[in-house]
């Protein structure tokens, strides 16, 4: 014998309907300052100190001079956008063995940053302090 018959079942499943696109015409209607809420939990962990949100988005720390990629410290290079640890210690390396980079776009010769990092960190890195002279 069915739980339900057909005119129960029916019923169940418009209810259903209404509840679904209830969530959908919320979801949809939902504006900037409802999105950008964020909501603290209790033992969560929290970003670090040099992130910022804007507008709901999570922004990369960007240096406010630029940077000259001849001398600057790996823990320097890290405050650039797409550049952490690994590819700051790339940047270092690469500098150590084929000697300062003659510009800034010269840091596409490091394994991993390609056109796609140098059009975010092009405008924040220079080669001033270092020789103009490449040792390759």
């Amino acid at each position: 014998m069915p739980l339900f018959n057909q005119r129960e079942r029916t019923a169940v499943m418009i209810v259903m309907g209404l509840i679904v696109c209830g969530w959908i015409v919320r979801l949809v209607s939902l504006d900037d300052t409802q999105t950008s809420e964020v909501t603290l939990i209790k033992g969560a962990v929290e970003p670090p100190a040099e992130m910022t949100v804007v507008g709901g988005a999570t922004t990369e720390p960007t240096p406010s001079d630029p940077l000259d990629i001849n001398t600057c410290s790996k823990s320097e290079l890290e405050v650039l956008p797409m550049i952490g640890a690994t590819r700051a210690a790339a940047i270092v390396a690469y500098r150590e063995k084929h000697g300062p980079f003659a510009s800034p776009g010269d840091i596409m010769r490091v394994s991993g940053i390609g056109t796609g990092i140098y059009s975010r960190i092009g405008d924040l890195i220079t080669t001033s302090g270092g020789d103009s002279t490449s040792s390759q």
